[in-house]
């Protein structure tokens, strides 16, 4: 899956950087902090009140280093996700449950 890279440019100079933070690796932080909440509260990145300690792909390797370096997720959230058809249509990538759609 491909992180979400941006370029700008400011007074002629090109800025780059990185923003998704909704694609992460779980941490046992994260994992001891879910276990305190409801079932339906839902963890966003961001806020101060959810300390999750969460390892974000934002955060990971360099495509300078190494464009074709693949990383193990836990999460993924806003992105978009590059996949081959045949692996989509093998089952390896499924859609997301709707609530009352049993056809997941």
């Amino acid at each position: 899956m491909a992180d979400i890279w941006f370029h700008r440019y400011e007074n002629g100079r090109d800025i780059e950087g990185r923003f998704d933070y909704n694609s992460w690796v779980e941490s046992q932080q994260g994992l001891r902090l879910a276990a305190t909440l409801d079932k339906d509260t839902i963890l966003a990145e961001g806020y101060k009140e959810f300390k999750t300690g969460r390892q974000y792909l934002a955060k990971m390797g360099d495509w300078r280093l190494n464009k074709d370096e693949e990383r193990e997720l836990d999460g993924i959230g806003g992105v978009n996700i590059l996949v081959k058809a045949h692996v989509h249509r093998s089952g390896t990538w499924s859609k997301v449950p709707i609530p009352g759609d049993f056809s997941c």
